[in-house]
């Protein structure tokens, strides 16, 4: 039964009745001029609707789960892809520097041995060797390249977490040949420091025994440095070989000829001279298998 109060409310005017007023299942929505019912929730009734609500609720989140992580990977998918794009290109340069490195190799301890037999037959002053000048570099006796090594792109990717996407031996092989382009850099460098110290062979200098010892070692340094750094470059051209997205010998070739356009450069210099070359494809061939790297 109705109470009085109830009673009264129910009489009134819509109009006048209080927004929210509810009585016996109806409200008055505000601003309107119809009571709205309202259901009041019903309470589960034994266990079996609790567990299918639980199961409705599950089944919902482990969708958006499975969505997200789909989503997630389809970016990685995405990613992963154009980082071997950007690779292939930064790979596609260094390894012709790399081919370049090895072709000239023979070139440069040729070089070399030409002022160290001069150094060992001069008697008090050395027969002066011509100093080697290049548009836009120092003079040196020495012609060898001295390329721009870039490892910004593998940085970059190791940087944003592309690189965790790659295969394990992806990254393993990746890993190990830029590891090895930090021993190439310093080799560079070494040898542009010893450039002032060997142009003390151009001049018809007074040839003491100390300073003759000291040519020497910065010449045998040089030849180590040369030897070694050939050595590197075929195994760093053997191991990008084995990635999926590696440059293949006729880009590198192509690169090689646009290189080797001007007139500044070592391959050109060394024909002139006479001076020998090395295939860089048939000493890669000749390297022996190096073991695949080891999974972590």
């Amino acid at each position: 039964m109705l109470d009085k109060t109830d009673a009264k409310r129910v009489a009134q005017p819509l109009a006048e009745r209080e927004p929210g007023d509810i009585v016996h299942g109806s409200a008055v929505v505000p601003g309107g001029t119809t009571p709205m019912h309202v259901h009041p929730p019903k309470p589960l009734h034994g266990w079996k609707e609790f567990a299918n609500e639980i199961f409705v609720i599950v089944v919902g989140v482990l969708i958006a789960l499975g969505f997200e992580q789909v989503v997630e990977e389809l970016h990685w998918r995405h990613k992963v892809h154009d980082g071997e794009e950007r690779l292939k290109v930064e790979l596609l340069t260094l390894s012709a520097n790399l081919a370049e490195y090895v072709e000239t190799a023979p070139c440069v301890e040729a070089q070399l041995g030409r002022i160290e037999a001069k150094t060992l037959a001069a008697g008090g002053h050395i027969d002066p060797v011509p100093l080697v000048r290049s548009p836009g570099l120092p003079e040196t006796v020495v012609r060898m390249p001295m390329r721009v090594w870039s490892a910004q792109t593998w940085q970059t990717l190791q940087q944003d977490g592309t690189a965790n996407h790659l295969t394990n031996d992806q990254q393993n092989n990746l890993n190990i040949t830029y590891q090895q382009l930090d021993s190439i850099q310093r080799f560079n460098i070494a040898s542009l420091e010893g450039w002032s110290r060997l142009r003390l062979a151009a001049y018809p200098v007074a040839l003491s025994p100390e300073l003759r010892a000291d040519l020497l070692r910065d010449i045998w340094a040089q030849q180590v440095r040369t030897r070694a750094g050939s050595l590197i470059a075929l195994q760093m051209l053997a191991r990008i070989r084995r990635l999926e997205f590696a440059p293949s010998d006729a880009e590198i070739n192509d690169r090689l000829r646009r290189l080797h356009t001007g007139t500044a450069q070592t391959v050109d210099y060394c024909k002139a001279g006479g001076l020998p070359l090395d295939d860089w494809r048939q000493r890669v061939a000749a390297l022996p298998a190096a073991p695949s790297p080891r999974r972590p």
